[in-house]
């Protein structure tokens, strides 16, 4: 979860390395060495939190107390945290294109 705060790799971000090294062999070399987060190496539980979970909270979606394990609570207020912090960061946007999230819960600029 840390790393998605550091250095989410999106399109916008892919595009640039494309632009930076368009030799293909050049770009695969960038790639194994960079440190940017890609979508395939967020796991399935991470990207259901991200994607599925935390906008349903978010929209206060009545959940009960026990609809969910302690655990999961505890996650999706780490993701809480989390977002809430890169919500005033330009990695916030890129976070959300990396997750197909809707541009409706973008902060205003």
């Amino acid at each position: 979860m840390r790393r998605l705060a550091l250095h989410p790799c999106g399109e916008e971000e892919r595009r640039k390395c494309e632009a930076e090294f368009p030799d293909p062999r050049h770009l695969a070399w960038a790639c194994r060495h960079c440190d940017a987060i890609r979508p395939e190496e967020v796991s399935p539980y991470t990207a259901w939190l991200l994607r599925d979970l935390y906008p349903l909270w978010r929209a206060r979606f009545p959940f009960a107390p026990d609809d969910l394990p302690l655990e999961v609570w505890r996650d999706l207020g780490q993701v809480a945290d989390l977002l809430d912090r890169l919500r005033e960061d330009a990695r916030w946007r890129a976070l959300l294109r990396l997750f197909g999230s809707s541009s409706r819960s973008a902060p205003r600029e």
